[in-house]
């Protein structure tokens, strides 16, 4: 995080934002996802060595390599979603939009809507209520220690200051953690706002 000092107070900036970010995957098989897409590359330059152009076109072993970095970034921008579909792995998707009420600790509640933008190394969580506004500059996907195969998306935001009628919400960071439910159509959980705003609330949404 950022900062700047002016006079005798030092003014915080927010973090990068409006951009996706790298998250935390609690996840085993990461590495043996790597050494299998390594296999498919040597793999194809095997077969393509077979192929009547590749001596005319002096095709070498840097083309393992070019086909391991095609085979990632295919992997890392839809392939990954592959895995969602095999129960066992616990792997999940996030992407898309949730709409829902948010219930602050004042009594009041108030329409939301959250959109997720996941690829396999990078996500992005916005999110809005009323008027106000956050995105995320840090996430995870955990699974619950406490509730066996429960996964939650967890992550940090920063809110951006607003006015609302006479009232005012500052800018402030702030940390939600939502439980995926229902197959993934439904997430519901809790954010908490940072010391010098000492607000608490949860959150209910469903896939749109």
């Amino acid at each position: 995080m950022a900062y700047v000092r002016g006079g005798a107070r030092t003014l915080t900036r927010q973090p990068d934002g409006g951009r996706m970010h790298s998250y935390g995957k609690d996840f085993k098989y990461t590495r043996h996802i790597h050494l299998t897409l390594a296999a498919m590359a040597y793999g194809l330059y095997l077969v393509v060595g077979f192929l009547p152009f590749a001596r005319e076109m002096h095709i070498g072993p840097i083309a393992t390599l070019t086909i391991l970095g095609g085979l990632e970034f295919l992997f890392d921008r839809w392939g990954w979603r592959i895995l969602c579909r095999i129960p066992s792995l616990n792997v999940h998707s996030f992407n898309g939009t949730y709409a829902g009420t948010l219930h602050a600790g004042d009594g009041r509640q108030h329409d939301a809507e959250l959109t997720v933008k996941q690829t396999w190394s990078k996500i992005e969580i916005d999110f809005k209520s009323g008027k106000a506004t956050s995105k995320s500059y840090s996430a995870s996907i955990v699974e619950d220690r406490l509730a066996s195969g429960q996964v939650e998306l967890v992550y940090n935001y920063y809110a951006h200051g607003v006015h609302d009628g006479g009232a005012r919400m500052g800018a402030h960071y702030g940390t939600t953690r939502l439980k995926l439910l229902a197959k993934g159509k439904e997430l519901e959980g809790d954010y908490y706002t940072e010391q010098a705003r000492d607000t608490a609330g949860r959150v209910f949404l469903s896939s749109t």
